[in-house]
């Protein structure tokens, strides 16, 4: 088969276009949404490290965002009914300045957290391991995430 100059060129530039084009398939960010902690678990992003290993039996109304890159993780659940989240003895309180937040949060990463200022005091702060975790004192919602590390 004889390839004309002229067609040399646009099959070049079809296969630099495909090849560009086959990167944007690729998406290093994966969210996920569970409707109880057993669920999650069977799923196995407890396993996976996407969800902390001590995801309360309780734990309801789950949803995860992960970077396949960087492993850094944000979720967030219910835990029981409508009385306070508990903490894991695993975790330590810590101070707000402490526990680096990600600037690449998810669309539905309360704006709240981190506080605005020092003297909120609406969310308390703790350590568990590489992540960490909010919760409020009126609230049975926890708010977990491990930054790049």
């Amino acid at each position: 088969m004889h390839v004309s100059q002229t067609e040399m060129p646009s099959r070049r530039a079809m296969l630099i276009a495909a090849v560009a084009l086959s990167g944007l398939g690729c998406q290093e960010r994966v969210e996920s949404q569970y409707a109880t902690a057993a669920a999650a678990r069977a799923a196995g992003a407890v396993e996976r490290g996407w969800l902390p290993s001590w995801l309360p039996p309780d734990a309801h109304e789950i949803r995860e965002v992960h970077d396949v890159d960087t492993n850094v993780v944000f979720a967030t659940f219910r835990q029981g009914g409508s009385r306070p989240a508990s903490v894991p003895d695993a975790c330590e309180p810590v101070a707000w300045s402490h526990a680096p937040l990600p600037h690449d949060r998810p669309a539905w990463w309360p704006s709240a957290l981190p506080p605005r200022s020092a003297s909120d005091t609406s969310a308390r702060v703790y350590q568990c391991g590489s992540a960490f975790m909010a919760v409020r004192d009126d609230s049975n919602v926890v708010w977990f995430w491990r930054p790049a590390g």
